[in-house]
């Protein structure tokens, strides 16, 4: 209503910064000489900051006490790598705080550095075992030290075969020594050496790492390749059947085998393909086959002389769809004051194509015995898969009866038969615009959405 109101108040009190910069205490550090990746991190709440600074005293016999850094501290946590220190000392760091209000604080943490009294560290990697050829193996090591130095990798040979194989492709183990052992993980790194194409046989790999100290540590793996005594395993894409006419279709073979050397496959019995192989899948495209059953053996064989085969059998089946008929359409145009030309379009299409399109036509009654009319091919018109065929001149009232048949060129022919339409002759008006121009005008836009909505549905009912 009129001339009433409402008021509502929110007091905001401001309240003096009388708290000096609150900082969480840090743990003391200690760690290793040589070992990096220490740092000091001070989480700090402090609403008003103005600068800071640090400083360390330790008991270095010069240069105990030290300004380490200073200047406007903006409210941040604030941290500092400690590394690089001096072995046997002590460092007491010194955070000094102050607000814009002159409070301030003072934190402590304190760093010492030992020697490196600890021998490299390193992981034990299982023991390997795989088939002769197979490869993708690798021994990892990982391995820390404080002050690493040197390594090296050496291999005992057990038992080898230095025969068995293609040996032109095999080699024994190659020692590595590395004179300079870094890493750039302060938890340390990983070591690794590869164990593909070694002969047949049992190895003992041996890591051994040294420090700056002369400390030690090593670790051995045990290798063991065995012999391949397995035939190729041969997974394939299975069985295929497939209507006449459609494309798309391929069966493949996959094979597990670390020792190829060569394939056969057969169709009906009869070669098709053979060579050499290195492993790889083996496809081939099987579109457009003649119906029919036919039959396929794969043979692969490794190094070693053993075999095995696999059968895909590829069954094309007949076209069992007949041939796409649509939108058959009378079309008449003027020719004198009593008649006119008769023109009837058609769209056809199939997928084995049309062997064969023709047009019956005459005047009476095709229900009657007797009744007669005439054949004629129809005539491919300039837009694809549209038919047409002129039957001529007919006087206005006569009823024309024709019909549309089409045959594909499948194995099995199927025909289409569009069955008896009348279409009577009527009187065309010379002023008007030409049927032909009209109804090609017609036919383009229907006949564009019908191509579409006919593939679509007899890719649908597949």
């Amino acid at each position: 209503d009129d001339g009433e109101g409402a008021t509502a108040t929110t007091t905001i009190t401001v309240i003096l910064d009388e708290t000096a910069p609150l900082v969480d205490q840090p743990a003391n550090i200690t760690y290793e000489i040589g070992s990096f990746g220490h740092e000091i991190m001070w989480n700090i709440t402090e609403a008003n900051p103005d600068f800071y600074n640090i400083t360390r005293t330790s008991n270095e016999p010069v240069n105990n006490a030290t300004l380490i850094e200073s200047g406007p501290w903006d409210g941040n946590n604030i941290t500092r790598n400690v590394d690089g220190l001096n072995v046997s000392r002590w460092y007491l760091y010194s955070l000094f705080l102050n607000d814009t209000f002159g409070r301030n604080t003072t934190n402590y943490v304190n760093v010492t550095v030992v020697p490196d009294l600890t021998d490299p560290t390193i992981t034990s990697p299982e023991d390997l075992s795989f088939e002769f050829g197979e490869d993708g193996y690798e021994i990892l090591w990982h391995a820390y030290d404080s002050n690493p130095k040197n390594y090296t990798i050496i291999a005992v040979i057990l038992f080898n075969d230095t025969s068995y194989g293609q040996v032109s492709e095999l080699h024994t183990f190659i020692d590595i020594e590395e004179l300079d052992w870094t890493f750039v993980d302060p938890d340390g790194g990983d070591l690794v050496t590869v164990v593909d194409g070694l002969f047949l046989g049992n190895y003992t790999i041996t890591l051994t790492l040294f420090d700056d100290f002369d400390r030690m540590t090593n670790d051995s793996v045990n290798v063991t390749i065995y012999r391949d005594e397995r035939a190729p395993i041969i997974i394939s894409s299975g069985d295929l059947s497939y209507e006449e006419g459609y494309t798309g279709y391929s069966i493949n073979w996959t094979i597990e085998e670390n020792n190829p050397l060569n394939f056969n496959l057969t169709l009906d019995g009869d070669v098709y393909e053979n060579g050499t192989w290195d492993g790889e899948e083996y496809v081939l495209g099987v579109d457009r086959f003649a119906v029919g059953v036919y039959l396929y053996n794969m043979t692969y064989t490794d190094f070693f002389n053993q075999s095995a085969f696999s059968l895909i059998q590829v069954e094309v089946t007949a076209d069992a769809h007949v041939p796409t008929v649509a939108e058959v359409s009378a079309f008449q145009t003027f020719s004198s004051v009593t008649t006119n030309n008769l023109t009837i379009h058609a769209y056809v299409w199939d997928l084995n194509n049309i062997s064969n399109i023709e047009i019956q036509w005459g005047v009476g009654d095709p229900e009657v015995v007797d009744f007669e009319f005439e054949t004629m091919d129809m005539e491919q018109s300039e837009i694809e898969n549209i038919f047409t065929a002129s039957l001529g001149e007919y006087n206005h009232g006569v009823v024309v009866w024709y019909k549309v048949v089409a045959e594909d060129n499948a194995a099995n022919p199927l025909e289409f038969d569009s069955g008896w339409i009348a279409v009577e002759i009527t009187g065309q008006g010379i002023d008007r615009v030409p049927a032909v121009l009209y109804a090609g005008v017609v036919i383009l836009g229907v006949l564009s959405l019908l191509v579409i909505l006919v593939l679509y549905t007899r890719t649908r009912t597949r």
